[in-house]
């Protein structure tokens, strides 16, 4: 072997050297203790070329893509003389190992998916497929399910899907969790996104926690959804158009969208919308008092109601264009919104009752 270095800053290998570098340290050395045999070698070294999928190469394994030339295939192998450099010498009575000696271990195949149980522990940051899920301690002594694919691990609380997370995971990853107590898993969950870019018509989801300033973040960007959601964890459903925000299953605001379809495509924890489709029926609602004059104020908008309702606490409904004023689940009247603007108050507080 003769080492030859290219100049300085000038790469030829575009990271491919880099990037094995890194899988060797992860999966190599960083996972495993040291290896007792050659043949526990062999094994490792198998199962990265057979069995385990590579992105690059649309999750296939190298053995799947790569086959030997026709030549080969007939039997007709043509022997390669060997050339050493000038300050080596071969040592005699080396030869090649013969085919007996040099067979494939296979490494024994696992589900395509698995489901393990975990306990969410009380700081409420649980570990799992080699990430910090991040659950809240409202959920410590929980037992949640985390279904692991070689792409995708994904966090269930009962049937309900709490969190998505990209992952990389190899086959031997799975079996671990197949003998740690695990099972088959069930169909993916979520939609995968296609390969190659997004269609412009795509309609994608994520799921984000609301920091304290009532934002969440998309592709870089601060996106205001409303300071009463602040601490909730909401769902973005996002088109070409619109982002809308579902909270408990309830929609809360429609904002425009500042992404592209490109963009969509690369948020972090993104899928595909089960129902693309759907509008949420509910939309949120809040209540106020009528005042003496017949007027209330809401999301910035004044609504007349009328002197006749002073004095009632009414149920608004915020739609997205337009206010149902609900008295008692009667509809006193309907008011174009001409203004969105976020709702801080949900209660009514304070009120005089006019009848007495």
């Amino acid at each position: 072997m003769e080492a030859r270095n290219t100049q300085v800053r000038s790469p030829t290998t575009t990271g491919k050297v880099e990037r094995w570098h890194k899988t060797v340290r992860e999966e190599f050395l960083a996972a495993h203790e040291p290896f007792a045999s050659v043949q526990a070698l062999d094994a490792w070294v198998a199962d990265y070329n057979t069995v385990r999928p590579h992105q690059a190469l649309d999750m296939a394994s190298p053995a799947s893509r790569f086959s030997l030339r026709s030549s080969v295939l007939a039997g007709v192998v043509a022997e390669v003389p060997l050339r050493l450099p000038a300050d080596l010498v071969a040592l005699p009575g080396s030869s090649a190992p013969t085919g007996e000696a040099s067979g494939v271990l296979i490494a024994e195949a696992v589900p395509v998916a698995v489901e393990v149980e975990r306990v969410v522990p009380p700081s409420g940051n649980l570990t799992a497929c080699g990430r910090q899920v991040w659950l809240g301690r409202a959920r410590a002594g929980q037992t949640i399910i985390v279904w692991a694919s070689a792409t995708t691990m994904c966090v269930f609380s009962g049937q309900d899907l709490l969190k998505t997370h990209p992952v990389t995971l190899t086959s031997a990853d799975l079996g671990r969790l197949m003998a740690g107590g695990g099972r088959a898993g069930r169909p993916a969950p979520a939609i995968a996104l296609p390969s190659g870019p997004l269609a412009a018509d795509a309609v994608v989801e994520v799921d984000r926690m609301v920091n304290n300033a009532g934002c969440v973040g998309l592709a870089g960007k601060l996106l205001s959804v409303g300071a009463p959601l602040a601490g909730q964890r909401v769902t973005l459903r996002i088109d070409a158009q619109t982002v809308r925000v579902i909270a408990n299953g309830v929609l809360v605001r429609t904002k425009p969208s500042p992404l592209t379809p490109s963009q969509r495509g690369r948020l972090h924890g993104v899928r595909l919308a089960r129902s693309p489709n759907a509008v949420t029926g509910r939309f949120p609602q809040v209540q106020r008092v009528v005042a003496g004059n017949g007027n209330l104020m809401v999301a910035g908008c004044k609504l007349q109601i009328g002197q006749v309702h002073r004095g009632k606490v009414v149920t608004i409904v915020l739609k997205d264009t337009r206010f149902r004023v609900l008295f008692e689940g009667e509809e006193l009247s309907v008011h174009p919104r001409t203004l969105i603007k976020e709702v801080n108050r949900l209660r009514a507080s304070g009120h005089i009752d006019y009848r007495i």
